[in-house]
């Protein structure tokens, strides 16, 4: 289970793994994604939060494709990464809308996808928020970026729940059944219960 504790830079690592979870949900695999997570820096963090692609065989790279689609995408039974699917059951909406509101504020490079309301992006968003939180100061009221914090996994990070319950009911392959279990672990409370007055850095 992830335990990241309040001390100076594991709001930092703790938005790291948000994001890497966030690309594994963004993109299916590919040969340039295995590339990727085979680099020493990354495959520490898979290994780390207890995820490993296992084999890298060019048919286990199409296979691991091929359900990426058939989970998220379709034709057949599967479940939208889209939040505004799941809430209102059409495209766009609500969703999008608060969505932009909070990109007018979150700092730092992000990979914009064409609809800005997929689970992967939102925990992409998720770590910058908690990145550029690390040397905000908070007050003793808790305001600034624990709001922000609060706000954004309430709004755009919570709903992720249910989408790990649907996906782990259709997911065959271990690296999908063990990427839904970590992020299953990692979105189960907000991350404001690991930002304290105490744990920020003026």
């Amino acid at each position: 289970m992830i335990q990241p504790q309040t001390n100076t830079g594991e709001l930092s690592q703790l938005g790291a793994v948000y994001q890497l979870a966030g690309r594994l949900w963004l993109h299916e695999i590919n040969q340039e994604f295995v590339d990727w997570i085979q680099q020493p820096e990354v495959a520490n963090q898979l290994t780390t939060i207890g995820l490993e692609i296992g084999d890298v065989s060019q048919q286990n790279i199409e296979d691991l494709a091929t359900e990426y689609c058939r989970l998220f995408i379709g034709p057949g039974p599967h479940c939208s990464p889209l939040q505004s699917v799941h809430t209102s059951g059409l495209l766009s909406g609500s969703a999008v809308d608060s969505m932009i509101e909070y990109l007018a504020v979150i700092q730092g490079p992000l990979e914009r996808p064409s609809m800005i309301d997929q689970f992967g992006f939102q925990l992409n968003c998720m770590g910058a928020i908690l990145i550029g939180s690390e040397n905000v100061s908070v007050d003793e009221n808790q305001t600034g970026p624990i709001e922000l914090i609060g706000g954004f996994y309430s709004d755009h990070v919570q709903w992720g729940k249910q989408l790990c319950r649907q996906v782990a009911e259709l997911a065959e392959s271990g690296f999908y059944q063990s990427l839904i279990r970590v992020t299953s672990d990692l979105i189960k409370e907000p991350p404001t219960k690991f930002l304290s007055p105490t744990s920020t850095k003026i």
